[in-house]
């Protein structure tokens, strides 16, 4: 089944080695810059076969020229040469429309509610990610609310459930939460809300 992935921040490339980094276990930093240890080649060539069986198809078409119908076009022939699509994931939705418009808020809020009619339309779920207020950095507590995702517009209201992050390893070198990634349940249209915690591996990227 058919994983979409558009990205609006990152090239194919670059996407590509992310994903890469994951499932060799190599640094994903060096590996942006091409840098493999002699001990690493087995990984990478391991990493490298696991990648290529995976159904992933990714989408870097420029930001300033994804639109929702430009997506659509691109859901629907894929829909019909696999017949289902898994996953659809945007990064990130605040990247998108003019920006050069009075107000992104609003036009976020066009592109947030043009995802959930997507949703429903290829029977997929859909992730959105955001990016949050840089106004979280200047405050005591640095774990985010609803209310700090960036230009938020609509996205809270068309959102069926809301993860926000946060890793105080991030902010604070002599945590005894190294290598913990916590994730808020903020919203949750369908079920409970609540915080739980995870092990997260920041030189891969990868949740463990």
């Amino acid at each position: 089944v058919p994983v979409v992935f558009f990205s609006a921040e990152m090239s194919k490339t670059q996407l590509t080695k992310r994903f890469l980094a994951i499932h060799s276990g190599i640094d994903s930093s060096r590996l942006m810059r091409n840098e493999i240890y002699q001990d690493e080649y087995d990984n990478l060539v391991k990493g490298l076969g696991i990648l290529t069986e995976l159904p992933i198809i990714i989408d870097d078409t420029p930001a300033n020229t994804l639109t929702p119908s430009r997506m659509r076009s691109v859901l629907r022939r894929i829909k019909a040469e696999r017949g289902t699509i898994g996953l659809v994931v945007m990064d990130y939705i605040q990247k998108l429309g003019d920006r050069a418009a009075g107000n992104r808020a609003q036009a976020v809020g066009k592109f947030s509610g043009a995802f959930k009619d997507m949703a429903k339309e290829f029977d997929s779920p859909f992730i959105a990610l955001a990016q949050i207020n840089r106004g979280v950095e200047g405050q005591a507590n640095k774990r985010p609310f609803m209310s700090d995702i960036k230009d938020s517009g609509d996205i809270e209201q068309d959102m069926d459930l809301g993860l926000l992050l946060y890793r105080d390893e991030y902010y604070n070198s002599d945590t005894q939460d190294k290598g913990v990634m916590e994730i808020n349940v903020a919203k949750n249209r369908n079920g409970q809300t609540g915080v739980c915690q995870v092990q997260f591996e920041p030189t891969a990227g990868q949740f463990l």
